[in-house]
């Protein structure tokens, strides 16, 4: 499994997930007598929220959890509240969207992470999943990376990758 396939699975559940939360927010604000207009944008904000969240976690930043914390909260109180008069099975029903979409971007979330760490090799006909080698231990840098190359190569804050990059220069001074 590389990036591009837990991005697009999580994409895919996430299409499905607004779909139907996005239904079930529409329902209740109507229900409570808001206009049409305002339960539409009610819903697009919380539900969008997830994706901007989920969008930033699967970018390698961890701040997007907020997001996605906030919209999966509010997403599954507006959708059981709509089924709520349905009963309790209806509740659970309702909201499967909102959860799903949040355990597939936490297990994309894992999955990346764990791959931008390893690296597969066949050796001697034999797969084999290795950690990756860390920019760290090279001490004769031809030219020393960008922060956004020690970013990308170590899946690091910006504050980490100055600390990085300082530590390079460092090393090779």
């Amino acid at each position: 499994m590389n990036r591009r396939i837990a991005v697009a699975a999580t994409i895919l559940v996430g299409v499905l997930a607004f779909a139907a939360s996005f239904q079930n927010e529409v329902h209740l604000g109507v229900n409570v007598h808001t206009s049409l207009a305002v339960a539409v944008l009610t819903a697009l904000c919380v539900d969008l929220s997830t994706v901007a969240g989920s969008a930033v976690v699967l970018a390698g930043v961890s701040a997007g959890w907020v997001a996605i914390a906030f919209g999966v909260v509010t997403s599954v109180a507006m959708n059981g509240l709509s089924a709520s008069q349905n009963g309790p099975v209806a509740v659970a029903y309702a909201v499967v969207p909102s959860v799903s979409y949040a355990l597939a971007t936490f297990v994309s979330d894992a999955l990346i992470r764990r791959f931008s760490r390893t690296e597969v090799r066949v050796v001697n006909g034999a797969t084999q999943v290795l950690p990756k080698q860390s920019l760290m231990p090279k001490l004769a840098w031809p030219e020393i990376p960008t922060l956004t190359a020690i970013r990308s190569a170590e899946r690091v804050s910006w504050p980490r990758a100055r600390e990085i990059r300082a530590l390079m220069e460092q090393a090779a001074a």
